[in-house]
């Protein structure tokens, strides 16, 4: 700009001197002409000369337009270089001959040469030839399609350096509209391909990572479909990772409603903005295995802060539950064991015992824990006992025998057993393991055994020879009665037959004590208030034990109900109340109370045989001498008795305890030498609610005028109970056999209001009969009788509380009050 401005202001005066002159030579040439013709050559010369002049001057104002033009252009491009220049990207241009026409200083400065040395070269010229051939491939490529191209390649600058770069190209064209060359912009992308490549080592450890997670790890869409997987999902729908992506669990899931569920859980937590936790969710594999999952979710937000997926993590926890139940199982089975287990760490302190080794100590599993072993040391064993023991373990090896232990109370008990080291995986001792079984209490329970055995022993003694006792005893005490009935009292034959009778009702009592205590007594339960059943029996006992001794009753509110046989709860207190006045040597008290009571696992671990819930105690107790221990562990054995000879069968409280067994309660005994001894009776608690009690009131007429039909195999009976009924107003058919009774029935023209019936008998039992004279005679009542005991009763379905049963040996009183109780009722 500043050039051509000195360029005009110097040219400017010339030119217009110059015109000027030719002007004025040209003027003066035609006033020549006009003057004188004579002139006109001069003029004409004049002229010429002046025309000449005139292109001379036109000539060189034009070579100054050049010049001014051509410094015009050249400082342009000057600027537009400098411009060039000052862009840090190399810039080049070649013709289409690939020569290189010009660049920029960054261009110099990757090549290494200056402008003026790189004008006129080839890309062969400047760069390996491996490079400059992918760059001239690329040139003519451009030539052909007249257009722009980019690629990257790595380019080794002058200073040795190496660079990656995006060489962008596109071609010029000139005046003609024909392509003049190429112009190329290399921009330096080093830095982001290092980025480029650290991403992707980064993703690639990353997707490495994930895959080597044992667990599942997904991202899904709010379609449902995997944007990114790692291995073990994949392995576990049985494909590949690229197999999973664009896919969605129902595509793999074979429950569908499995796969409907998870994509609404995801939808939730996408909705929601906040993770989700589901502890247990199945999933069926292709396999139709099913497997539960642990599931964690969270939103997945895109750069935009969008929730468009969601990321989670399932752990397989099906093994992890199976070997919960497993170890599950396997506490159990320690907790439950009968045997005793004891655990202690390496040093041998104590960190676990099982509930039997509880129940042996008397120590709680919290006492014992962290007590060295031996804190159990009793004093049975001496040092060197302990000593051997110690080397046994010490040496790794399983030390086995018998050893006695100190419980809780001071008390010993002895354990035969093993103590075993437990090994990690490297074999070193990291625990000790002792199972053994308590001999005190095997032995206690071998004692019970034999006591069991006795009873049982007893017991079929007693079933063996009650039936057919029973029905001499039916007939002894019935026949006595009959003829008491037809003797003057007065007379020395009605006193000698009294005491016959009160000799069959002993016998038949000693029956009933020996049958209740190996508790095959029948009976007859219902649900009763044991608070009403004890006060109808206190006048009773009373007299029982006599004026001297002072009888208390004490019972309980809101008793709960229990379900046995009254005449039962009379057999209990009436012999433990001859037990008491016994023991009171003519004066004292007795007393008598009741109560409910809730007994807890804790209580039942301390006492055998007691199993946990509701009871109603019936407690009596005296103020007598009381036993020692060595009495008080044989006092249920039958036969004891620490009465003289003569004034006890030993049967008391065997049948006591028969009595309480047959109905699943259990009794406790507190006695000690001169403080009185206290029986607790513990009586289940029924929900049925107690029939009330039926106050007999003023004795009934028994006489009748209905017709019985008795069956009887034996003959003695059959002719007794005849001879009772007749003698009260009764008609009697009489049939020996079952089929005689059908026989009878069926040629019987007149009603048949009552049916007696023995229940075992030849052809068919007793109750085969009532059913089938049932049949024969609707609406025959029935009353069922037998010398059996209660299983043999049982067994011929006639033990139940809507069935009429009348015991054997039966008083010609009891006989005939059955009767009218049944027929009235």
């Amino acid at each position: 700009m500043n050039a051509g401005s000195k360029t005009k202001g110097h040219f400017g005066p010339v030119t217009a001197v110059w015109t000027g002159v030719i002007i004025a030579s040209a003027g003066f040439a035609l006033f020549l002409y006009a003057q004188k013709p004579a002139l006109a050559e001069a003029s004409a010369a004049l002229y010429g000369f002046s025309f000449g002049m005139f292109l001379a001057g036109a000539l060189a104002v034009w070579l100054i337009a050049q010049r001014r033009a051509r410094t015009a252009i050249e400082d342009r491009l000057s600027f537009l270089q400098t411009l060039v220049d000052t862009i840090p990207n190399p810039i080049f241009y070649n013709d289409v001959n690939g020569i290189y026409l010009g660049c920029n200083a960054a261009f110099e400065t990757c090549v290494g040469l200056p402008k003026g040395e790189i004008k006129g070269k080839t890309v062969h010229d400047i760069f390996p030839l491996e490079l400059a051939d992918v760059h001239r491939k690329s040139d003519l490529g451009l030539h052909n399609a007249a257009g722009a191209q980019q690629y990257e390649a790595s380019v080794r600058y002058a200073d040795g350096s190496r660079h990656d770069i995006l060489l962008s190209k596109t071609t010029f064209f000139d005046l003609s509209a024909n392509v003049a060359g190429i112009v190329g912009v290399m921009l330096d992308i080093t830095e982001r391909t290092k980025a480029e490549k650290i991403l992707e080592n980064s993703e690639a450890r990353l997707r490495q990572i994930i895959n080597l997670v044992p667990h599942w790890i997904f991202v899904r869409d709010r379609d449902g479909n995997y944007l990114l997987a790692n291995k073990a999902l994949a392995e576990s729908c049985q494909t590949t990772v690229s197999g999973l992506i664009g896919k969605s669990p129902a595509d793999f899931y074979l429950n569908v409603q499995e796969s409907q569920r998870i994509l609404q859980d995801d939808r939730e937590v996408m909705a929601s903005g906040e993770s989700g936790f589901i502890p247990e969710e199945p999933f069926t594999d292709s396999k139709g295995n099913l497997h539960l999952l642990q599931t964690t979710k969270v939103p997945f937000h895109t750069s935009d802060e969008n929730i468009r997926a969601v990321l989670g993590v399932s752990i397989d926890i099906t093994e992890r539950k199976r070997s919960y139940a497993e170890a599950k199982l396997l506490a159990s089975a320690v907790e439950q064991a009968d045997e005793n287990i004891l655990i202690t760490d390496n040093r041998r302190t104590i960190i676990y015992i099982n509930p039997a080794f509880e129940l042996s100590s008397g120590y709680r599993n919290e006492e014992l824990k962290g007590e060295k072993l031996n804190f159990l040391r009793s004093a049975k064993h001496d040092e060197i006992f302990y000593s051997d023991m110690k080397e046994t373990l010490d040496e790794g090896r399983v030390w086995i025998g018998i050893i006695f232990n100190k419980c809780k109370d001071g008390r010993d008990f002895e354990i035969e057993g093993t103590i075993s080291p437990i090994r990690d995986a490297f074999g070193s001792i990291t625990h000790y393991l002792a199972v053994g079984r308590n001999m005190s209490r095997f032995r206690k329970l071998e004692r019970e055994l034999y006591q069991a055995q006795k009873m049982e022993s007893i017991g079929r003694l007693a079933g063996g020879v009650a039936h057919d006792f029973n029905n001499m005893l039916s007939v002894i005490t019935g026949q006595t009665e009959l003829a008491l009935q037809e003797i003057d009292f007065a007379r020395a034959a009605y006193k000698r037959l009294h005491e016959v009778l009160k000799a069959a009702h002993r016998s038949a009592d000693l029956v009933r004590q020996l049958l209740a205590f190996a508790r095959k007594q029948t009976i007859n339960p219902r649900v009763l208030d044991i608070n009403e059943t004890v006060e109808s029996m206190l006048q009773m006992l009373r007299r029982l034990i006599g004026e001297d001794i002072e009888l208390l009753w004490e019972p309980g509110m809101n008793l709960w109900p229990v379900k046995m046989d009254p005449t039962q709860i009379d057999q209990i207190l009436a012999n433990m109340c001859v037990n008491a006045r016994d023991a009171l040597a003519g004066v004292g008290r007795v007393t008598i109370s009741t109560g409910n009571i809730e007994l807890d696992e804790s209580y039942c671990l301390d006492h055998d045989g007691v199993c946990p819930g509701q009871y109603v105690v019936l407690r009596v107790s005296d103020t007598g001498t009381g036993m020692d221990s060595q009495t008080l562990v044989r006092i249920f054995e039958p036969f004891f008795t620490t009465k003289e000879v003569g004034t006890g069968t030993g049967l008391g409280l065997a049948t006591v305890y028969g009595i309480i067994e047959q109905n699943q309660g259990f009794i406790d005994v507190q006695s000690a030498p001169g403080r009185g001894t206290t029986f607790n009776i513990y009586l289940p608690r029924t929900v049925q609610g107690a029939w009330p009690m039926i106050d007999s009131g003023p004795k009934k007429d028994l006489k009748g005028r209905e017709t019985v039909l008795l069956v009887e195999d034996e003959e003695p009976l059959l002719d007794l109970g005849t001879a009772i009924l007749q003698m009260n107003g009764y008609d009697v058919l009489a049939a020996k056999r079952p089929t005689e009774a059908l026989e009878m029935v069926q040629n019987y023209p007149g009603p048949i209001q009552l049916l007696i019936t023995d229940v075992v008998m030849p052809e068919m039992n007793g109750k085969e009969v009532g059913k089938r004279l049932a049949e024969m005679k609707p609406g025959l009542k029935t009353i069922f009788m037998s010398g059996y005991t209660a299983d043999v009763i049982a067994n011929h379905g006639i033990l139940d509380e809507s069935i009429n049963f009348l015991q054997k040996p039966f008083s010609v009183q009891t006989m005939l009050e059955k009767v009218r109780a049944v027929l009235d009722g």
